[in-house]
């Protein structure tokens, strides 16, 4: 069966980074039965993680989030 790996990334608004990171740390804190993401109906899924990136060394890079996913199939199957 093959295989696809997807990583979106996207600039996050300076002003929504505190609720952002709100939002994901409740997705961490029950990543199976939180109400925002329903990882378990996703029976293909093999992994997936959330990542706000703020970078102190570039700040004028701002923050963006990246969710990274691998699961069973093609990605128009």
């Amino acid at each position: 069966m093959t295989h696809t790996v997807l990583t979106f990334i996207t600039k996050v608004q300076p002003d929504q980074v505190g609720p952002l990171t709100k939002l994901l740390d409740q997705i961490g804190l029950d990543p199976e039965q939180n109400t925002y993401v329903p990882f378990r109906s996703l029976k293909l899924l093999h992994f997936a993680s959330f990542v706000l990136h703020q970078s102190p060394e570039t700040p004028e890079y701002g923050p963006y989030l990246v969710f990274e996913n691998n699961f069973d199939g093609e990605l128009n199957g």
